[in-house]
């Protein structure tokens, strides 16, 4: 919506490059899953939900549309309310 539109097909070194960096996360999700930290579910739906958060930070933040919102509150509130989801109600 807000980005370029890139290649239709990206080149396959950086799919795998970006599947391992989901499974990266869905692997450290999981870690923290059994240790009580996380939230139940399935890790890597939840690695895909945290990542698109960030990243569709990062790309108002580039591409200048957080109007008068500074990045850092933005973020600060961004990964409050995602660790917030993450923790869960248990």
């Amino acid at each position: 919506m807000f980005t370029a539109k890139h290649e239709v097909e990206p080149d396959a070194e950086i799919r795998v490059l970006g599947h391992r960096s989901l499974e990266i996360a869905a692997e450290v999700i999981a870690e923290a899953q059994r240790s009580g930290a996380v939230r139940s579910g399935d890790a890597v739906r939840l690695a895909q939900v945290a990542f698109s958060t960030v990243h569709g930070l990062a790309v108002l933040a580039v591409g200048d549309l957080l109007d008068d919102t500074p990045v850092g509150e933005a973020t600060d509130l961004a990964l409050e309310i995602l660790l917030t989801g993450l923790r869960g109600t248990s």
